[in-house]
């Protein structure tokens, strides 16, 4: 009766453990990340401090402690047999010579033994996590609970895994018990597919090496640990933020919560994290093969007008000629005040707007005494010209809205989500101040060219943002620029061309208004159209193009040589003539002086050069001709 007792006590302990077993492969042991066993829950995952982050299972598959055998398995099956050889293999045709080529890396495959039989999250250890084990730990030949085996020992955070010595099966034979291990990779041998890496060892030597894949052969599976740089990202509207993912299987994707506000990209381990609107989303990264997930929470903030309240900003707007918008009007230090209003080419306020009061001008504005931007700001500010508020209108949205409890226009880029606020000041005429939170004019420097009367300005409100006339006797606001015309950029600032050819140059940035004026117009000379430089070549020799910016004042320089037509032998009578001898030098074909190769020509300069060559230059004319 005792003994009874005792035989269905062992036989429900038993049970529990089997139970216990079989419910912890696939959700408890992803989350139970060890240096050692803490308990005798098995398998748990063990962390050696891997390069790759790579977590290894205490136990093999098939067995409930780490010093257990376990299960026998054939390489891509995921059943134990009575029989390994080959006319039992699964993936053959009965030989050796009819294997079925399963690809390189079977790992997160149907042949994958260790995920088919532990869940998702575990898998075959490629030939490179066997290498990568031998080299960051050390190798004991040991015994745990009298079952000998090695102990694989980490050099970084001596955390250690032991595997027993549990022999291999083939045919009806279980051989090498208690004297060699083998451990199958998911990686088959490149050079017969008849077989397939394993890690091996005995007493003496640990090691990576080959076996035939119908040998039954022990399992020790791996966990790819994902984990991530950082898990949360703070950006602002427009920028964009990197993750990087440490670890895991190699193989993810990643997906937004919330496309609006943030999206993400993934090239190799990097996430770069796209800020798209204000608010917060989730970057959610999934590693394919282990199915585990890392959380990246984006907050995006709305992108700034102005870094801080020391007003006045420039605004990077990222248009294409690089000008920058103030962030406020003149006459006010905050983005949304009115500031002051002003007659066209006026640089003081008054009482009444009306052509009695108007000092009356015809010049140009811009950089002048009637630059109200430049004499009440002083420095690079300048008002803008017509071509700066179409290229404004042209290369940002236009959205009515309030500021502060301020009506106005938001213009905010196309390229770069940078913004500025227009608040609707209205417009003084005579001694009215009218249409204030209804309507936004801002004057440009140019004039009307049907109408001298009139000038051009930016003009919007609640349906509309335009450029039109208006007398230029209105007091109207001022938002300033500054234009990175101050040193026209050139390119290419370098032409070497042939005699008789043409080059182009392109002004690149720069006020849009410029002269161009050619050195020595013997050489080459050069005409405009819009930002186009044409250069064409006259005689040899060497000029430069000057390009002067007209609202600037600044210049570029470019600098044209222009080399002579040259032949291997002279072609006409036309002498002289410039000849190749494939040397670094050419020649001409007669002396200084002669009209002819046979001729003496002068003796106080009778080198066949342009200038005279030095001693290098003869003595290469000498050993190749």
């Amino acid at each position: 009766m005792k003994n009874n007792i005792i035989y269905h006590l062992l036989l429900l302990l038993l049970l529990m453990a089997t139970m216990s077993f079989a419910s912890c492969k696939d959700d408890e042991v992803v989350n139970s990340i060890n240096k050692f066993c803490p308990d005798e829950n098995h398998p748990h995952a063990i962390d050696l401090g891997l390069p790759s982050g790579m977590l290894w299972a205490c136990c093999n598959v098939g067995a409930n402690k780490p010093e257990a055998y376990g299960s026998y398995y054939a390489w891509g099956e995921t059943e134990e047999k009575d029989t390994y050889d080959w006319s039992s293999y699964a993936h053959c045709d009965g030989s050796q010579i009819t294997c079925h080529d399963l690809g390189n890396d079977i790992r997160g495959t149907q042949y994958d033994m260790a995920q088919i039989l532990w869940g998702d999250t575990w898998l075959l250890p490629t030939q490179e996590h066997i290498e990568e084990l031998l080299n960051n730990c050390t190798h004991e030949w040991t015994m745990l609970n009298g079952v000998k085996g090695v102990k694989f020992t980490s050099k970084t955070n001596g955390s250690s895994i032991f595997l027993p010595a549990a022999g291999k099966r083939y045919d009806s034979v279980l051989g090498e018990t208690g004297v060699k291990g083998n451990y199958w990779t998911s990686t088959q041998d490149n050079s017969s597919n008849a077989f397939a890496y394993c890690l091996c060892f005995d007493a003496v030597l640990t090691y990576c090496s080959d076996l035939p894949r119908n040998n039954g052969v022990s399992i020790r599976p791996v966990i790819a640990s994902l984990q991530i740089s950082s898990t949360e990202l703070s950006l602002i509207v427009g920028e964009k933020g990197t993750v990087e993912i440490n670890s895991g299987s190699g193989n993810y994707i990643e997906q937004s919560s919330d496309a609006n506000v943030a999206t993400a990209t993934l090239s190799g381990d990097t996430v770069t994290v796209t800020a798209v609107g204000e608010g917060i989303a989730t970057i959610t990264v999934t590693d394919r093969i282990s199915r585990q997930t890392a959380a990246i929470e984006v907050t995006v903030l709305p992108k700034p007008i102005c870094p801080d309240g020391n007003h006045p900003h420039m605004i990077d707007l990222g248009l294409p000629s690089g000008t920058k918008w103030a962030c406020c009007n003149v006459g006010v230090s905050s983005p949304e005040g009115y500031g002051g209003y002003f007659a066209w080419g006026e640089t003081e306020e008054k009482d009444t707007y009306d052509w009695s009061s108007y000092h009356y001008t015809l010049q140009e504005i811009i950089r002048t005494s009637n630059d109200v931007a430049q004499i009440q700001w002083g420095g690079s500010w300048l008002i803008p010209a017509q071509e700066h508020i179409e290229e404004l209108l042209n290369n940002c949205t236009h959205k009515w809205t309030m500021m502060d409890g301020v009506e106005g226009v938001k213009l905010t880029s196309k390229t770069n989500d940078s913004s500025i606020f227009l608040p609707a000041a209205g417009k003084r005429h005579d001694s009215v101040l009218d249409e204030t939170g209804v309507e936004g004019n801002y004057w440009a420097a140019t004039r009307n060219s049907s109408n001298a009367n009139e000038a051009s300005c930016l003009s919007f409100d609640a349906n509309l943002t335009y450029c039109r006339y208006l007398p230029r006797s209105y007091g109207v606001s001022i938002r300033p620029i500054i234009a990175v015309f101050e040193s026209p950029q050139v390119s290419p600032s370098e032409l070497c061309i042939m005699v008789g050819k043409q080059g182009t140059v392109k002004i690149n940035s720069g006020s849009g208004y410029y002269r161009v004026q050619g050195g020595y117009a013997d050489v080459a000379t050069a005409t405009l159209s819009g930002d186009t430089v044409t250069v064409t070549t006259v005689n040899p020799g060497r000029t430069t193009i000057t390009v002067t910016d007209l609202i600037s004042k600044k210049t570029a320089a470019i600098k044209v040589t222009v080399r002579p037509i040259f032949y291997t032998s002279c072609p006409d009578d036309n002498h002289p003539h410039w000849i190749d001898l494939g040397l670094t030098r050419l020649w001409r074909c007669c002396n200084e002086g002669a009209s002819k190769p046979e001729e003496y020509g002068n003796y106080d300069n009778f080198y066949r050069a342009k200038s005279k060559p030095n001693q290098g230059q003869m003595l290469e004319l000498l050993n190749n001709t």
